[in-house]
């Protein structure tokens, strides 16, 4: 069994709030015991119950900020990644700020001692 199919023990704490039209909401991955992710966002939605409606305004402020460090291989189980394989290690902190309709964008994407294979082609 390679590193990449072993099975790893994922944990996971979720804290959300809804009020005044707004989520906040935090979230940490823990693997293999050690905290490797965590999310914190403050968004608006538009929820109605009848009819129902759940919708994000693109016209209002929104924060999201993901930070992630560690083996690749282990948060890609969450995916279905079909005949692709990739390893490494990926360090990540993206905040994304202002509005939908104007995203602001800032961070960086890092992945160090990477091997992509596909199954099919090599």
């Amino acid at each position: 069994m390679t590193e990449a199919t072993k099975h790893i023990l994922a944990k996971t704490n979720i804290n959300a709030n809804i009020k005044n039209q707004r989520i906040t909401a935090t979230a940490d991955l823990y693997l293999k015991d050690s905290k490797v992710m965590y999310i914190t966002e403050d968004i608006p939605i538009n929820f109605n119950i009848y009819p129902i409606d759940v919708s994000i305004p693109i016209d209002k402020k929104i924060f999201c900020q993901m930070h992630y460090h560690g083996k690749i291989e282990n948060l890609l189980h969450f995916v279905d990644s079909g005949s692709h394989d990739l390893l490494g290690t990926l360090e990540t902190d993206i905040t994304i700020k202002n509005t939908l309709s104007q995203p602001n964008l800032d961070g960086y994407i890092k992945l160090t001692d990477g091997n992509y294979q596909n199954y099919y082609t090599g």
